[in-house]
């Protein structure tokens, strides 16, 4: 869908967006660069409706520009690529490179609040004891958790998305709800055994929320995986040293630095959420939809 096709839309967009900035953020600092020295943004997601989000790096540009510090933006010649690369690596500190905007209500938003109240499951804690009235995988779990947490750091995170991962099977919603999206609780998916990769990560996020790493550390990412043309969705755990990825398609925990195909859409922590794009120098990346009635898979 060209931009040129929705002028009206997007300025009616832009002008919602920029007079709620404000609202949003209170200390925004007024050392703003004009349009034209902004650097090019692609993958900016607007909302277009309750189904899909609307591209446009011209919107997302601009919010960009008044949500961070003048020192992210550059203000150097073209001629000058390698401080705009410093300039790059600055702005872009989000998971897998990318920059973020924070989004008050997404039309999944509903989904993940509701799973996010049931992310504890106290039960599990008690599993571990020998005459615990507990279910096979709530056994299982609770001894993987209990194991867990004699590990160093990474090898904790790797030690439980493995887990997990063997743990469940894939099974699409359409198959296991006969609808095409469905989130489902921890105890829900550890129940049935079956689920897929929201519901992995979802899982995964309880685990190690029982295991003391905090809630506001850990967000539920939907993405694009580009040489697959798939939707799909993770954990990822941010640290000092950067940010872990769990993934249901892949052994052990990694740095989003080793996924050069993850294309972040939206995430989710708490009670935020977060559109993802990327800062594109000299390039422009033609307008696109997200289906959310197809994502994540």
């Amino acid at each position: 869908m060209p931009l040129s096709t929705n002028k009206k839309l997007i300025k009616r967009i832009a002008t919602a967006a920029l007079i709620s900035l404000p609202l949003a953020i209170p200390t925004v600092s007024s050392a703003i660069a004009a349009p034209s020295q902004l650097p090019d943004i692609s993958l900016g997601y607007v909302l277009r409706s309750e189904s899909q989000l609307m591209l446009s790096e011209v919107i997302y540009a601009r919010m960009t520009a008044a949500m961070q510090p003048a020192a992210a933006i550059p203000r150097m010649a073209p001629s000058r690529p390698a401080a705009a690369a410093s300039a790059k690596k600055q702005a872009a500190s989000a998971v897998f490179a990318s920059v973020t905007i924070p989004f008050g209500k997404l039309p999944v938003t509903a989904n993940w609040q509701r799973v996010r109240a049931e992310l504890a499951m106290p039960k599990v804690s008690t599993c571990a004891a020998a005459a615990a009235k507990c279910s096979t995988s709530e056994t299982r779990l609770a001894q993987v958790l209990a194991k867990a947490k004699e590990m160093p750091f990474q090898e904790r995170l790797s030690y439980v998305s493995n887990a997990v991962n063997s743990m469940i099977a894939y099974t699409s919603d359409e198959k296991q709800y006969g609808k095409t999206d469905h989130w489902s609780s921890p105890a829900k998916t550890l129940a049935t055994g079956k689920g897929d990769c929201e519901d992995y990560a979802i899982l995964k996020m309880a685990a190690l929320k029982a295991l003391g790493i905090p809630e506001g550390s850990m967000s539920i990412v939907v993405l694009r995986v580009t040489d697959r043309n798939i939707y799909h969705a993770v954990l990822a755990v941010s640290t000092a040293q950067g940010h872990y990825i769990l993934d249901n398609l892949r052994r052990n925990a990694g740095l989003d630095t080793s996924y050069r195909t993850y294309q972040p859409l939206y995430s989710m922590s708490g009670n935020r959420s977060w559109i993802h794009g990327f800062i594109n120098e000299g390039e422009a990346v033609a307008a696109q939809t997200v289906d959310f009635n197809s994502v994540p898979g």
